[in-house]
């Protein structure tokens, strides 16, 4: 069945909203955001927030800033599934929040035009 907006406020109306069920979906890979499938309001807020900085079009040579991270990580908050694309799996949030905040941290950057220390 497709539901269009006027179906769901409708819906929204003569139900309590619990019963309007809208997931938010995340990617992960590289430690960033990979790709998105959000319906509320909240989540997409964040999501524009995090594309006020600047994005790469290939998601292997984004560097998110602190505050792109951070966004990233209250956006992980409101998602009902989480995958990581290069493990292939689902993670709880908290799983998620730190691939994060921690990936690459203890491994040299391998991608082209890294800087090597």
């Amino acid at each position: 069945m497709n539901t269009n907006t006027k179906d769901v406020e409708q819906l929204a109306g003569r139900h309590s909203l619990d019963a309007v069920v809208m997931p938010n979906k995340l990617t992960l890979k590289w430690g960033t955001l990979k790709g998105w499938n959000v319906k509320t309001p909240e989540a997409l807020a964040l999501l524009k927030a995090y594309h006020k900085e600047p994005v790469s079009y290939s998601v292997m040579m984004q560097r998110d800033t602190p505050n792109q991270k951070e966004t990233l990580i209250k956006l992980i908050d409101l998602c009902d599934e989480i995958w990581l694309d290069w493990e292939g799996k689902q993670v709880s949030r908290d799983e998620a929040k730190e691939y994060v905040r921690t990936y690459g941290h203890n491994a040299p950057d391998q991608r082209p035009g890294a800087t090597k220390l």
